[in-house]
């Protein structure tokens, strides 16, 4: 028989995942509950693709983009992730400034970086 006995570590893998799911709630100013998760590179891709070319280069309208990409729930309402352009901008109009402003804060607070530590790496 088999003797099967839980892992202590995460292997790499299970940390990327683990990492790329995570989510925090944040309240705006408002008082609408946000979900957010991180600017997964999946996110990132759908959002240069959504982007028109002339305003991937706008520092201000990415600072609005990059929260509306994030916001996976508004008041415990699921949000799914812009399919389109005009489904982006609905979804920045309905963000509006003060939730952006909340999401960017909590995005900051996430660690951007879904990779596992070198010691994970080594032990994984």
């Amino acid at each position: 028989m088999v003797n099967i006995t839980p892992r202590d570590v995460m292997l790499p893998s299970e940390e990327i995942l683990r990492a790329a799911t995570e989510t925090k709630s944040v309240t705006d100013s408002l008082g609408r509950s946000l979900t957010v998760g991180r600017l997964t590179i999946q996110r990132r891709r759908t959002r240069a693709k959504l982007v028109p070319a002339e305003l991937q280069s706008s520092p201000d309208f990415m600072a609005l983009a990059t929260p509306a990409m994030c916001v996976q729930a508004i008041d415990g309402t699921p949000v799914p992730l812009p399919q389109s352009f005009l489904q982006l901008e609905a979804l920045i109009d309905r963000l509006d400034v003060p939730g952006c402003e909340a999401v960017l804060a909590t995005l900051i607070t996430l660690d951007h970086d879904p990779l596992p530590s070198g010691d994970a790496l080594k032990n994984g």
